[in-house]
């Protein structure tokens, strides 16, 4: 299974049929959410990982193909703070989001209806949080305000029809982002994927065509939307500050990765080739960390956005890759701040999967394997 993931996430962005929406991890201002009464027994979803590595929560979405290598459906394996493994088989127009704090998002779609559920990861407990005819293609969880966000489509046309949000609580939902508007620049619309900033202030929701991809900014205090439209901007990474961070529109790796001024549009090259990056917490504020080189080369660099100032991180990772944002991954696992997770492919780790953490200002390396167990 891990060859073909690495096949689908070789493709252009749309292929990847097994992606999932992208930002493991809550809001860093988030506040808790507090399972319904009738879930279980009703659990508290913190707004940070648990900063022991043992319970931190976390899922894996692989492809069902049949026979003949048509996909089938969607697997969903949940990862619970025991150390146990939830397991879901879905229709194939199915993905999952998060973690957001103990909580995994998991949308699906049977063909006539899209409902979207969360998962408590410390009980395993689910409970329901929207049902639509509309399809349901992305989502993704505000903890701060406890809404959810959803990215739809027409059934019939599979046209935009913008994202929308809904309380967590329940009721009605109400339309923040109107459908984006066709442009022969970039083509037909193949993948919409929705994140946060590293601040937890602004949802990012990019759209993608064949390559070339465009993104909106929503100021969830403020309401204001603003679009970044550049010339080669590819899947994105992670919004921080002012600096939007996305790969090249590449087909293939390694990628230049780019910081982007939402202001001016100006972009920097942050990384001339990379195999992977990702957005990650450090004392000094939001940085990225691409993986770099092959083989005995192989190294991780952490990357101002701002200054493009880098430094490498003294870590050994020959055999090793950075598992870089869910959608490219697969999956993810909560962290503790100021850590990395590493596997041996890069997606990111199922039940009994090599992996290891490694720590982005010293280089600290521990293995995820004797830590769960």
């Amino acid at each position: 299974m891990r060859e073909l993931r690495w096949l689908l996430r070789g493709a252009p962005p749309f292929a990847a049929l097994s992606a999932v929406i992208v930002l493991g991890g809550a809001s860093l201002r988030a506040s808790a959410v507090v399972a319904p009464a009738g879930c279980g027994n009703p659990q508290t979803f913190a707004p940070e990982p648990s900063p022991d590595v043992a319970g931190t929560p976390g899922f894996v979405l692989s492809p069902l193909l049949d026979g003949s290598g048509t996909l089938a459906g969607q697997r969903v394996e949940i990862r619970t703070a025991a150390g146990g493994t939830l397991r879901l088989e879905l229709p194939p127009e199915s993905f999952a989001a998060g973690p957001f704090g103990q909580a995994i998002l998991v949308g699906a779609d049977d063909g006539q209806r899209s409902t979207l559920r969360a998962f408590d990861a410390t009980s395993g407990c689910a409970w329901p949080l929207a049902g639509e005819t509309d399809v349901i293609r992305r989502a993704t969880i505000d903890l701060s305000a406890g809404n959810v966000y959803e990215f739809r489509v027409d059934r019939g046309t599979r046209a935009d029809l913008g994202v929308w949000r809904r309380p967590l609580a329940g009721g009605p939902a109400a339309l923040v982002l109107t459908p984006l508007p066709a442009d022969d620049r970039y083509g037909p619309t193949f993948s919409t994927e929705l994140s946060w900033s590293a601040e937890g202030d602004v949802l990012v929701a990019q759209a993608c065509g064949m390559s070339i991809c465009r993104t909106r900014l929503l100021d969830i205090n403020r309401g204001t939307v603003r679009t970044i439209e550049t010339a080669d901007q590819g899947e994105v990474i992670g919004l921080a500050g002012d600096r939007l961070i996305t790969y090249g529109a590449c087909r293939g790796l390694p990628c230049p990765i780019a910081s982007i001024d939402t202001t001016t549009a100006e972009a920097t090259t942050l990384v001339p080739a990379a195999a992977a990056g990702r957005i990650v917490a450090t004392a000094a504020g939001p940085r990225v960390l691409a993986e770099v080189g092959t083989d005995d080369e192989r190294a991780l660099v952490l990357v101002d956005p701002a200054s493009a100032t880098s430094v490498a991180v003294p870590a050994s990772v020959r055999g090793w890759h950075l598992v870089p944002s869910a959608a490219r991954a697969d999956g993810a696992l909560g962290v503790p701040t100021g850590w990395a997770l590493l596997t041996r492919d890069g997606s990111a780790p199922g039940p009994g999967d090599s992996a290891e953490l490694v720590r982005v200002d010293n280089g600290a390396t521990l293995d995820l394997t004797e830590v769960t167990r």
